[in-house]
């Protein structure tokens, strides 16, 4: 019977030394699963600032940068056209340009196909923003003295292109809301 209890102690011993190894080990994998999940969390934020990430709604008009191609930070790497507003720079004669004030209303009429109309209006309204104070001679030859006579100004209209219908280098007529071209 004595030497079944000292078996029994030193099996006992053993088993408390193999819990103490093993309560130390499993101390040492939960120190080592935090490290991996700050780096877990650090790998994730560098794929996250890896996606390019447009600032507002609009269409690619130029790429500057490939797929690929390594970037330095504030490289560019698309120009992005903005579409929900969209703006028109058109000419008036001076004698039409007395019909025309900062804020007045106008329409954009765009050239839809027929099969798109029904859904689509053909007329966008517009507000116009910006009269130029200086005249622009309207002649590509400005030396010739028919084409030093007649004198235009621009002048700027924005318009809300929700339903997307305008394009950039879309031609448009403007016309005053009353119907009349401008």
């Amino acid at each position: 019977p004595m030497r079944r209890k000292e078996e029994l102690g030193t099996k006992l011993k053993a088993a408390d030394y193999r819990l103490r190894a093993a309560r130390k080990m499993l101390a040492g994998m939960r120190q080592k699963s935090r490290v991996y999940d700050v780096q877990v969390k650090l790998v994730r934020d560098q794929l996250a600032r890896c996606k390019l990430v447009a600032p507002n709604k609009g269409i690619v008009t130029s790429r500057y940068k490939n797929p690929g191609e390594i970037l330095g930070a504030g490289i560019p790497v698309l120009e992005i056209g903005e579409i929900d507003t969209m703006y028109v720079d058109f000419f008036v004669t001076p004698d039409k340009l007395s019909e025309l004030s900062d804020g007045a209303p106008v329409e954009l009429r765009v050239d839809i196909p027929e099969q798109s109309r029904k859904s689509s209006p053909a007329a966008v309204p517009a507000t116009v923003v910006w009269i130029s104070e200086h005249g622009n001679v309207s002649s590509y030859n400005p030396a010739r003295r028919e084409g030093r006579k007649e004198r235009v100004f621009r002048v700027r209209a924005t318009a809300a292109n929700n339903q997307g219908i305008l394009n950039r280098g879309m031609p448009v007529d403007v016309r005053r809301r009353n119907g009349d071209e401008s």
